[in-house]
């Protein structure tokens, strides 16, 4: 989020428009059985450009953190997590395999610590499921993903942005107490 010092994912690299999971890099919905070739997220949904929604199945442990509110997919990254938002954005959770680039408790840890200093996500758990999968739910902020098509598409307003929300992180951060 371009106002309160975020970020968005790194879209995966597409094959000739289709997407190739495999390994650790395995969708979510391909947990079971030999992965398929998927579209491109661009060309199912444009305005989430890393995105595959079809036949995404939502995780129990996500269904449980959402409690009966509205859930939608609104990220993913290259190592399996897949970003759901609850209740349209009052909250995220974030769920995957395990990997070494997604760890949850020290997530959690490193938003703690920046608290103080810039407005950053609350934490409202983590943990793992029954399938050794690992979750963190946090709050929403307002404004807007820098992921999102409206700023995809005016990059000479979002990189300033950018680039100035990471000064501000840089001025307000202590990073010799890291």
């Amino acid at each position: 989020r371009l106002d309160s010092l975020g970020g968005g994912d790194v879209p995966p690299p597409c094959d000739g428009g289709r997407r190739i999971p495999s390994g650790p890099h395995r969708r979510l919905e391909r947990q079971k059985g030999v992965p398929k070739a998927l579209p491109c997220s661009h060309e199912i949904a444009p305005h989430l450009p890393h995105l595959d929604l079809r036949d995404l199945t939502i995780p129990a442990a996500v269904a449980t953190l959402a409690a009966g509110r509205s859930v939608h997919p609104v990220g993913d990254t290259e190592y399996g997590t897949v970003t759901f938002s609850v209740d349209e954005g009052a909250e995220f959770i974030t769920y995957g395999p395990p990997s070494r680039e997604f760890r949850p408790a020290d997530e959690a840890s490193r938003l703690a610590w920046t608290s103080p200093y810039v407005a950053v996500p609350a934490v409202l758990g983590h943990g793992e499921d029954a399938d050794g999968y690992r979750w963190l739910h946090r709050t929403g902020l307002p404004g807007v993903s820098a992921a999102a098509e409206e700023w995809r598409q005016r990059p000479e307003t979002a990189v300033p942005e950018l680039g100035a929300a990471l000064r501000r992180f840089h001025d307000r951060v202590p990073a010799a107490d890291c």
